[in-house]
Protein backbone atom coordinates (compact mmCIF):
# COMPACT_ATOMS: atom_id res chain seq x y z
CA UNK A 1 0.00 0.00 0.00
CA UNK A 2 2.68 2.35 0.89
CA UNK A 3 4.41 2.11 -2.36
CA UNK A 4 1.34 1.59 -4.58
CA UNK A 5 -1.12 4.79 -3.38
CA UNK A 6 2.30 7.43 -2.64
CA UNK A 7 2.89 10.34 -4.58
CA UNK A 8 6.53 11.81 -4.74
CA UNK A 9 6.70 15.69 -6.34
CA UNK A 10 10.06 16.69 -8.00
CA UNK A 11 9.42 19.34 -5.19
CA UNK A 12 9.94 16.99 -2.22
CA UNK A 13 5.96 16.70 -2.05
CA UNK A 14 4.95 13.48 -0.22
CA UNK A 15 1.36 11.70 0.43
CA UNK A 16 -0.36 8.75 0.27
CA UNK A 17 -3.93 8.22 -1.08
CA UNK A 18 -6.66 7.32 1.02
CA UNK A 19 -7.51 4.28 -0.62
CA UNK A 20 -6.83 3.06 -4.23
CA UNK A 21 -8.36 0.39 -6.75
CA UNK A 22 -7.59 -0.79 -10.06
CA UNK A 23 -10.15 1.30 -11.45
CA UNK A 24 -10.14 4.29 -9.64
CA UNK A 25 -8.93 6.36 -6.70
CA UNK A 26 -10.43 7.16 -3.00
CA UNK A 27 -10.46 10.18 -1.22
CA UNK A 28 -8.04 12.57 -1.32
CA UNK A 29 -4.41 12.10 -0.80
CA UNK A 30 -2.93 12.61 2.70
CA UNK A 31 -6.37 12.90 4.67
CA UNK A 32 -5.26 14.07 8.14
CA UNK A 33 -7.51 12.24 9.88
CA UNK A 34 -6.53 8.66 8.09
CA UNK A 35 -3.06 9.81 8.36
CA UNK A 36 -3.29 9.72 12.62
CA UNK A 37 -3.15 6.06 11.68
CA UNK A 38 -1.58 5.41 8.70
CA UNK A 39 1.56 7.40 9.53
CA UNK A 40 2.82 5.54 12.61
CA UNK A 41 4.71 3.87 10.07
CA UNK A 42 5.81 6.94 7.78
CA UNK A 43 7.09 8.87 10.63
CA UNK A 44 9.59 5.50 11.58
CA UNK A 45 10.69 4.55 8.83
CA UNK A 46 11.10 7.75 6.14
CA UNK A 47 10.55 10.52 8.37
CA UNK A 48 11.32 13.03 5.79
CA UNK A 49 8.83 12.37 4.01
CA UNK A 50 6.39 11.91 6.66
CA UNK A 51 7.00 15.78 7.80
CA UNK A 52 6.71 17.02 4.34
CA UNK A 53 3.01 15.71 4.36
CA UNK A 54 2.83 17.31 7.34
CA UNK A 55 4.31 20.72 5.87
CA UNK A 56 1.96 20.45 2.93
CA UNK A 57 -0.94 20.61 5.07
CA UNK A 58 0.28 23.51 7.14
CA UNK A 59 0.51 25.53 3.83
CA UNK A 60 -3.03 25.02 2.63
CA UNK A 61 -4.28 26.21 6.60
CA UNK A 62 -6.97 28.41 6.58
CA UNK A 63 -6.69 32.23 7.27
CA UNK A 64 -9.33 31.12 10.62
CA UNK A 65 -6.96 28.02 11.46
CA UNK A 66 -8.88 25.18 10.42
CA UNK A 67 -6.89 22.53 8.42
CA UNK A 68 -8.10 20.85 5.56
CA UNK A 69 -9.50 17.57 4.84
CA UNK A 70 -6.93 16.19 2.44
CA UNK A 71 -4.91 17.16 -0.49
CA UNK A 72 -5.67 17.30 -4.02
CA UNK A 73 -4.21 14.91 -7.03
CA UNK A 74 -1.20 17.87 -7.85
CA UNK A 75 -0.67 17.71 -3.49
CA UNK A 76 -0.75 21.91 -3.88
CA UNK A 77 -4.36 22.46 -3.38
CA UNK A 78 -6.93 21.41 -1.43
CA UNK A 79 -9.44 19.01 -1.47
CA UNK A 80 -11.60 19.65 1.82
CA UNK A 81 -14.73 17.86 1.57
CA UNK A 82 -15.22 14.26 0.89
CA UNK A 83 -18.36 13.08 0.41
CA UNK A 84 -20.03 15.94 1.32
CA UNK A 85 -18.43 15.88 4.82
CA UNK A 86 -16.70 18.74 5.78
CA UNK A 87 -15.53 21.10 8.98
CA UNK A 88 -14.64 17.56 10.57
CA UNK A 89 -14.19 19.03 14.47
CA UNK A 90 -11.12 16.26 14.43
CA UNK A 91 -8.87 17.92 12.08
CA UNK A 92 -7.05 20.27 13.85
CA UNK A 93 -6.47 17.87 17.35
CA UNK A 94 -5.11 15.05 14.13
CA UNK A 95 -2.79 18.08 13.22
CA UNK A 96 -1.44 18.86 16.19
CA UNK A 97 -1.12 15.22 17.75
CA UNK A 98 0.84 14.00 14.27
CA UNK A 99 3.24 17.64 13.94
CA UNK A 100 4.43 16.88 17.30
CA UNK A 101 4.98 13.17 17.23
CA UNK A 102 6.89 14.11 14.59
CA UNK A 103 9.10 16.40 16.71
CA UNK A 104 9.07 14.34 19.29
CA UNK A 105 10.55 11.16 17.25
CA UNK A 106 12.67 13.21 15.27
CA UNK A 107 14.27 16.26 17.78
CA UNK A 108 14.29 18.18 14.43
CA UNK A 109 13.83 21.65 16.10
CA UNK A 110 13.41 23.77 12.71
CA UNK A 111 10.97 21.82 12.07
CA UNK A 112 9.40 22.50 15.34
CA UNK A 113 10.03 26.12 14.71
CA UNK A 114 8.39 25.97 11.44
CA UNK A 115 5.13 24.64 12.06
CA UNK A 116 4.67 26.19 15.79
CA UNK A 117 2.56 28.93 14.68
CA UNK A 118 0.29 26.65 12.83
CA UNK A 119 -0.24 24.83 15.77
CA UNK A 120 -1.17 28.16 17.89
CA UNK A 121 -3.68 29.01 15.35
CA UNK A 122 -4.82 25.60 14.93
CA UNK A 123 -5.65 26.00 18.98
CA UNK A 124 -7.58 29.42 18.24
CA UNK A 125 -9.47 28.46 15.68
CA UNK A 126 -11.12 25.50 17.74
CA UNK A 127 -11.95 27.50 20.82
CA UNK A 128 -13.23 30.31 18.65
CA UNK A 129 -14.86 28.54 15.75
CA UNK A 130 -15.89 24.61 17.21
CA UNK A 131 -16.30 25.67 21.19
CA UNK A 132 -20.18 27.11 21.39
CA UNK A 133 -20.15 26.63 24.47
CA UNK A 134 -17.20 28.04 25.97
CA UNK A 135 -15.65 24.65 28.20
CA UNK A 136 -12.26 24.89 26.05
CA UNK A 137 -13.52 21.49 24.42
CA UNK A 138 -14.39 20.84 20.78
CA UNK A 139 -17.98 20.37 20.65
CA UNK A 140 -19.61 17.38 17.63
CA UNK A 141 -23.06 18.10 15.84
CA UNK A 142 -23.16 15.19 13.99
CA UNK A 143 -21.46 13.74 11.55
CA UNK A 144 -18.26 15.47 11.60
CA UNK A 145 -15.33 13.62 11.91
CA UNK A 146 -13.57 10.44 10.45
CA UNK A 147 -16.68 8.16 11.88
CA UNK A 148 -18.84 10.16 9.02
CA UNK A 149 -21.43 7.54 9.02
CA UNK A 150 -22.89 8.02 12.72
CA UNK A 151 -23.28 11.48 14.65
CA UNK A 152 -22.17 12.28 17.57
CA UNK A 153 -23.20 15.02 19.85
CA UNK A 154 -21.38 17.27 22.25
CA UNK A 155 -18.14 16.11 24.12
CA UNK A 156 -17.11 12.98 22.12
CA UNK A 157 -14.62 10.65 23.53
CA UNK A 158 -13.34 10.10 20.20
CA UNK A 159 -12.67 13.55 19.85
CA UNK A 160 -11.99 14.26 23.54
CA UNK A 161 -9.29 11.78 23.70
CA UNK A 162 -7.50 13.45 21.03
CA UNK A 163 -7.77 17.44 21.94
CA UNK A 164 -6.52 15.61 25.48
CA UNK A 165 -3.35 14.48 23.84
CA UNK A 166 -3.03 17.38 21.40
CA UNK A 167 -2.95 19.72 24.82
CA UNK A 168 -0.02 17.46 26.19
CA UNK A 169 2.27 17.32 23.49
CA UNK A 170 1.16 21.59 22.97
CA UNK A 171 1.84 22.37 26.75
CA UNK A 172 5.59 19.99 26.55
CA UNK A 173 6.43 21.87 23.52
CA UNK A 174 5.07 25.44 24.23
CA UNK A 175 8.05 25.36 26.77
CA UNK A 176 10.95 24.38 24.39
CA UNK A 177 9.33 27.09 21.95
CA UNK A 178 9.64 29.58 25.29
CA UNK A 179 6.07 30.51 24.12
CA UNK A 180 4.46 30.98 28.15
CA UNK A 181 0.94 31.76 27.04
CA UNK A 182 0.61 28.66 24.83
CA UNK A 183 1.84 26.65 27.73
CA UNK A 184 -0.43 27.85 30.20
CA UNK A 185 -3.52 28.48 27.74
CA UNK A 186 -2.70 24.21 27.31
CA UNK A 187 -2.35 23.43 30.63
CA UNK A 188 -6.08 25.08 31.32
CA UNK A 189 -7.28 22.95 28.75
CA UNK A 190 -5.69 19.72 29.79
CA UNK A 191 -7.23 20.28 33.23
CA UNK A 192 -10.57 21.59 32.22
CA UNK A 193 -10.81 18.45 29.71
CA UNK A 194 -9.27 15.70 32.23
CA UNK A 195 -12.44 16.68 34.17
CA UNK A 196 -14.82 16.32 31.45
CA UNK A 197 -13.87 13.46 30.26
CA UNK A 198 -14.24 11.57 34.13
CA UNK A 199 -17.52 13.42 34.94
CA UNK A 200 -19.42 13.43 31.49
CA UNK A 201 -18.05 10.54 29.41
CA UNK A 202 -16.96 7.68 31.89
CA UNK A 203 -20.05 5.91 32.88
CA UNK A 204 -18.37 3.64 35.30
CA UNK A 205 -17.63 0.58 32.77
CA UNK A 206 -16.48 2.87 29.71
CA UNK A 207 -16.45 6.21 28.14
CA UNK A 208 -19.47 6.75 26.23
CA UNK A 209 -19.35 7.67 22.98
CA UNK A 210 -20.80 11.07 23.40
CA UNK A 211 -22.56 13.21 25.86
CA UNK A 212 -24.62 16.09 24.26
CA UNK A 213 -24.62 18.00 27.66
CA UNK A 214 -26.12 21.28 26.85
CA UNK A 215 -28.61 19.77 24.01
CA UNK A 216 -31.33 17.51 23.13
CA UNK A 217 -29.76 14.67 22.32
CA UNK A 218 -28.45 13.24 25.54
CA UNK A 219 -26.41 10.58 26.17
CA UNK A 220 -25.06 8.22 23.34
CA UNK A 221 -23.91 4.58 25.08
CA UNK A 222 -22.10 3.42 22.01
CA UNK A 223 -18.51 1.57 22.80
CA UNK A 224 -16.26 3.01 20.65
CA UNK A 225 -13.09 1.11 19.88
CA UNK A 226 -11.21 4.20 19.41
CA UNK A 227 -12.44 5.64 22.52
CA UNK A 228 -8.67 6.47 23.35
CA UNK A 229 -7.00 6.67 20.67
CA UNK A 230 -5.63 9.75 22.35
CA UNK A 231 -3.55 7.63 24.59
CA UNK A 232 -2.19 5.73 21.60
CA UNK A 233 -1.06 9.01 20.01
CA UNK A 234 0.43 10.07 24.31
CA UNK A 235 2.11 6.64 24.47
CA UNK A 236 3.72 6.24 20.98
CA UNK A 237 5.39 10.08 21.90
CA UNK A 238 6.12 8.88 25.58
CA UNK A 239 4.22 11.39 27.57
CA UNK A 240 2.34 10.79 30.31
CA UNK A 241 -1.37 8.71 31.12
CA UNK A 242 -4.06 11.06 30.16
CA UNK A 243 -6.53 9.26 32.07
CA UNK A 244 -6.65 7.20 35.24
CA UNK A 245 -4.89 3.89 34.17
CA UNK A 246 -8.10 2.01 36.04
CA UNK A 247 -10.44 3.61 33.58
CA UNK A 248 -8.04 2.33 30.69
CA UNK A 249 -7.97 -0.83 31.46
CA UNK A 250 -11.71 -1.09 31.94
CA UNK A 251 -12.39 0.34 28.63
CA UNK A 252 -10.29 -1.52 26.39
CA UNK A 253 -11.65 -5.11 28.27
CA UNK A 254 -15.36 -3.88 27.61
CA UNK A 255 -14.22 -3.12 24.33
CA UNK A 256 -12.98 -6.46 23.90
CA UNK A 257 -16.74 -7.80 25.43
CA UNK A 258 -18.70 -6.06 23.49
CA UNK A 259 -17.39 -5.55 20.11
CA UNK A 260 -14.76 -8.30 19.30
CA UNK A 261 -16.01 -11.26 17.64
CA UNK A 262 -14.24 -15.03 17.62
CA UNK A 263 -13.49 -15.32 13.61
CA UNK A 264 -14.82 -11.85 12.44
CA UNK A 265 -13.11 -9.15 14.26
CA UNK A 266 -13.18 -6.30 16.03
CA UNK A 267 -16.49 -3.63 15.16
CA UNK A 268 -15.79 0.02 15.21
CA UNK A 269 -18.92 0.77 17.40
CA UNK A 270 -21.30 -1.56 19.45
CA UNK A 271 -24.29 -0.54 21.82
CA UNK A 272 -25.69 -2.46 24.80
CA UNK A 273 -28.84 -2.07 23.41
CA UNK A 274 -27.65 -4.05 20.10
CA UNK A 275 -25.34 -6.50 20.95
CA UNK A 276 -25.22 -8.40 17.86
CA UNK A 277 -26.14 -5.59 15.19
CA UNK A 278 -26.80 -1.80 15.56
CA UNK A 279 -29.67 -1.14 13.24
CA UNK A 280 -28.48 1.36 10.50
CA UNK A 281 -31.82 2.96 9.89
CA UNK A 282 -31.09 6.76 9.40
CA UNK A 283 -31.61 8.14 5.49
CA UNK A 284 -28.21 9.42 5.23
CA UNK A 285 -26.09 7.20 6.63
CA UNK A 286 -24.72 5.97 3.79
CA UNK A 287 -22.80 3.03 4.70
CA UNK A 288 -22.68 0.51 7.66
CA UNK A 289 -19.64 2.04 10.10
CA UNK A 290 -20.44 0.91 13.20
CA UNK A 291 -20.83 -3.50 12.27
CA UNK A 292 -17.83 -2.89 10.15
CA UNK A 293 -14.18 -3.56 11.04
CA UNK A 294 -11.92 -1.08 9.55
CA UNK A 295 -8.38 -3.16 10.34
CA UNK A 296 -6.75 0.17 10.29
CA UNK A 297 -8.62 1.14 13.85
CA UNK A 298 -8.08 -3.13 14.86
CA UNK A 299 -4.07 -2.98 14.13
CA UNK A 300 -4.48 0.62 16.13
CA UNK A 301 -5.88 -0.47 18.68
CA UNK A 302 -3.94 -4.04 19.09
CA UNK A 303 -0.74 -1.53 19.93
CA UNK A 304 -2.76 0.19 22.45
CA UNK A 305 -4.00 -2.90 23.94
CA UNK A 306 0.35 -4.21 23.98
CA UNK A 307 1.09 -0.97 25.85
CA UNK A 308 -1.49 -1.58 28.37
CA UNK A 309 -0.05 -5.25 28.84
CA UNK A 310 -3.20 -6.89 27.46
CA UNK A 311 -0.94 -9.65 25.03
CA UNK A 312 -3.41 -11.77 24.47
CA UNK A 313 -6.61 -9.90 23.56
CA UNK A 314 -3.97 -7.60 21.33
CA UNK A 315 -3.25 -11.30 19.69
CA UNK A 316 -6.47 -12.46 19.19
CA UNK A 317 -7.01 -9.33 17.52
CA UNK A 318 -4.18 -9.29 15.34
CA UNK A 319 -4.71 -12.82 14.60
CA UNK A 320 -8.20 -12.62 13.52
CA UNK A 321 -7.00 -9.77 10.92
CA UNK A 322 -4.53 -11.64 9.39
CA UNK A 323 -6.67 -14.56 9.09
CA UNK A 324 -9.48 -12.82 7.16
CA UNK A 325 -7.79 -11.04 5.29
CA UNK A 326 -5.46 -14.30 4.20
CA UNK A 327 -8.79 -16.14 3.19
CA UNK A 328 -10.12 -13.52 1.45
CA UNK A 329 -6.71 -13.02 -0.67
CA UNK A 330 -5.99 -9.62 -0.15
CA UNK A 331 -3.38 -9.65 2.51
CA UNK A 332 -2.06 -6.04 1.13
CA UNK A 333 -4.85 -4.89 -0.05
CA UNK A 334 -6.68 -3.65 3.26
CA UNK A 335 -9.93 -2.37 1.76
CA UNK A 336 -12.15 0.10 3.40
CA UNK A 337 -12.80 3.53 1.12
CA UNK A 338 -11.06 1.68 -1.63
CA UNK A 339 -8.67 -0.62 -1.18
CA UNK A 340 -4.97 -0.37 -0.66
CA UNK A 341 -6.34 1.44 2.13
CA UNK A 342 -3.80 3.91 4.14
CA UNK A 343 -5.55 3.67 7.75
CA UNK A 344 -3.82 -0.29 8.08
CA UNK A 345 -0.43 1.16 7.88
CA UNK A 346 -1.01 1.63 11.58
CA UNK A 347 -0.16 -1.95 11.95
CA UNK A 348 3.48 -0.56 12.72
CA UNK A 349 2.68 0.19 15.88
CA UNK A 350 2.46 -3.44 17.01
CA UNK A 351 5.91 -3.09 17.01
CA UNK A 352 6.09 -0.12 19.50
CA UNK A 353 3.29 -1.38 21.62
CA UNK A 354 5.16 -4.70 22.10
CA UNK A 355 8.45 -2.62 23.20
CA UNK A 356 6.35 -0.33 25.00
CA UNK A 357 8.16 2.21 22.96
CA UNK A 358 7.75 6.16 23.33
CA UNK A 359 10.24 8.66 21.45
CA UNK A 360 10.21 11.99 22.86
CA UNK A 361 13.07 14.54 21.94
CA UNK A 362 15.90 12.20 22.83
CA UNK A 363 14.16 10.02 25.73
CA UNK A 364 13.14 6.97 24.87
CA UNK A 365 10.81 4.46 26.87
CA UNK A 366 10.55 1.38 26.76
CA UNK A 367 8.15 -1.16 28.73
CA UNK A 368 8.16 -4.36 27.43
CA UNK A 369 5.33 -6.28 27.29
CA UNK A 370 6.84 -10.00 27.62
CA UNK A 371 7.57 -11.85 30.52
CA UNK A 372 10.33 -13.66 29.39
CA UNK A 373 14.63 -12.35 30.51
CA UNK A 374 15.88 -13.22 26.90
CA UNK A 375 14.72 -11.14 23.70
CA UNK A 376 15.34 -9.15 20.97
CA UNK A 377 13.36 -7.15 19.75
CA UNK A 378 13.81 -4.78 16.00
CA UNK A 379 12.34 -0.97 16.53
CA UNK A 380 12.69 2.13 14.30
CA UNK A 381 12.75 5.87 16.42
CA UNK A 382 12.40 7.55 13.61
CA UNK A 383 16.53 8.83 13.13
CA UNK A 384 17.32 5.39 12.38
CA UNK A 385 16.90 1.69 13.53
CA UNK A 386 17.89 -0.36 16.63
CA UNK A 387 17.31 -3.65 18.39
CA UNK A 388 16.22 -3.81 21.88
CA UNK A 389 18.47 -6.83 23.20
CA UNK A 390 17.25 -8.60 26.67
CA UNK A 391 20.27 -10.29 27.95
CA UNK A 392 19.33 -11.01 31.39
CA UNK A 393 17.13 -10.03 34.29
CA UNK A 394 19.49 -7.28 34.83
CA UNK A 395 21.33 -5.75 31.54
CA UNK A 396 19.98 -4.98 27.96
CA UNK A 397 21.46 -3.70 25.35
CA UNK A 398 20.31 -1.15 22.74
CA UNK A 399 22.29 -1.71 19.44
CA UNK A 400 22.29 1.34 16.81
CA UNK A 401 22.02 -0.42 13.64
CA UNK A 402 21.55 2.32 11.33
CA UNK A 403 20.85 6.20 11.71
CA UNK A 404 21.91 8.14 14.44
CA UNK A 405 19.94 8.03 17.81
CA UNK A 406 20.36 11.80 19.90
CA UNK A 407 20.39 9.79 23.77
CA UNK A 408 19.37 12.66 26.36
CA UNK A 409 17.21 9.96 28.45
CA UNK A 410 16.41 6.41 28.84
CA UNK A 411 12.60 5.65 31.16
CA UNK A 412 12.54 2.05 31.75
CA UNK A 413 10.26 -0.17 33.03
CA UNK A 414 11.58 -1.87 36.73
CA UNK A 415 9.85 -4.97 35.64
CA UNK A 416 12.25 -5.61 33.23
CA UNK A 417 15.51 -3.99 34.72
CA UNK A 418 15.37 -5.39 37.92
CA UNK A 419 15.28 -3.85 41.17
CA UNK A 420 18.93 -2.73 41.40
CA UNK A 421 19.63 0.89 40.52
CA UNK A 422 20.63 0.67 36.61
CA UNK A 423 23.79 2.44 35.38
CA UNK A 424 24.56 3.21 31.37
CA UNK A 425 27.37 2.68 29.07
CA UNK A 426 28.22 3.58 25.86
CA UNK A 427 32.12 2.41 23.96
CA UNK A 428 32.80 1.03 27.58
CA UNK A 429 32.38 4.37 29.29
CA UNK A 430 30.37 4.77 32.19
CA UNK A 431 27.53 8.09 31.78
CA UNK A 432 26.90 10.23 34.09
CA UNK A 433 23.15 10.44 35.00
CA UNK A 434 20.83 11.58 37.40
CA UNK A 435 18.63 8.68 38.84
CA UNK A 436 15.32 8.90 39.90
CA UNK A 437 12.64 5.83 40.62
CA UNK A 438 9.16 7.53 39.99
CA UNK A 439 5.98 4.79 39.49
CA UNK A 440 7.86 1.57 38.55
CA UNK A 441 9.77 3.26 36.27
CA UNK A 442 13.36 4.21 35.90
CA UNK A 443 14.02 8.07 34.93
CA UNK A 444 17.57 8.12 33.97
CA UNK A 445 18.38 11.80 32.27
CA UNK A 446 22.21 12.36 31.12
CA UNK A 447 23.77 15.49 32.59
CA UNK A 448 24.83 15.87 28.73
CA UNK A 449 23.02 14.29 25.65
CA UNK A 450 25.42 12.14 23.38
CA UNK A 451 24.45 11.12 20.12
CA UNK A 452 24.75 7.35 20.00
CA UNK A 453 26.50 6.08 16.22
CA UNK A 454 25.58 3.48 13.77
CA UNK A 455 27.24 0.63 15.30
CA UNK A 456 27.31 1.45 18.67
CA UNK A 457 25.66 0.22 21.38
CA UNK A 458 23.81 1.43 24.65
CA UNK A 459 24.15 -1.29 27.48
CA UNK A 460 21.92 -0.61 30.74
CA UNK A 461 23.03 -3.12 33.75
Amino acid sequence: TFISSSTLTKAGKFAIREGLSPSQQWGPNATIDVSLYGSASTIALFPELQKSLMRAHKDLQTPAGEINHGLGSDLDYTQNGTWGVYHRVDLVPNYIQLVLRDFFWTNDQDYLIEMWPSIVKGLAYILNERDKDKDLMPDMEGIMCSYDNFPMYGLASYIQSQWLAAMAMTHQAAQLMNDHKTMDHAAEILEQGKKLMEEKLWNGSYYSLSNDVHGEHGVDDGILTDQLIGQWLAHQAGMDYLFPKEHIDKSLDAIMQHSYIEGFGLRNCSWPKYPQLFPIHESDLWVDQANTCWSGVELGFAALLLYEGKEAEALKVIKTVDERYRKAGLYWDHQEFGGHYYRPLSAWSIINGYLGLGVNNGSYRFSPKTGNNHFKVFFSYGNGMAYYNKLSNSKTQIEVISGKMLLRALVLDTEHMGATSPNVYVKGNKLNIDKRLDDHFWHLQLKSPIMVNEGEVIVIE
